[in-house]
């Protein structure tokens, strides 16, 4: 949306069948939390995956943190055929793709560290070029 345009992203499709979604949603948590510590920010948006919309409803609700749900069943044919979720990708400020994996880090805090930097180090707001 307009609101996201000139920010990173990171993009989190999981679903309420998923046996590491939950614990996707705490590792987002701790990132949101390790970012704002360092100054930094991304918007992280959730993409759910199941076609049972009260099912994604109450489990976002018990583990969502407030992030921003919408609900894409047709991606898991679409754009995930074959793949597992929890899924994640992370957008530049510009709208382009440069991380995507899937699953559960063994370690969460190497992990928050390695994508905190991937924020500082692309994914943080390009300065625009003006003219003269």
């Amino acid at each position: 949306t307009r609101n996201w345009r000139g920010r990173a992203t990171i993009v989190a499709v999981w679903a309420s069948w998923g046996l590491g979604s939950k614990q996707q949603f705490q590792l987002l948590a701790d990132l949101e939390k390790a970012l704002k510590a360092k100054g930094r920010s991304a918007q992280i948006v959730t993409v759910c995956v199941d076609e049972d919309a009260e099912a994604a409803n109450r489990f976002a609700a018990a583990n969502g943190n407030g992030f921003p749900v919408l609900l894409a069943p047709e991606l898991v044919n679409e754009v995930f055929a074959g793949e597992a979720v929890p899924h994640l990708w992370l957008i530049d400020s510009e709208g382009v793709i440069r991380r995507r994996g899937h699953g559960i880090p063994k370690d969460a805090q190497r992990w928050i560290d390695m994508v905190g930097g991937m924020v500082q180090t692309y994914l943080a707001p390009r300065p625009r070029l003006g003219s003269y």
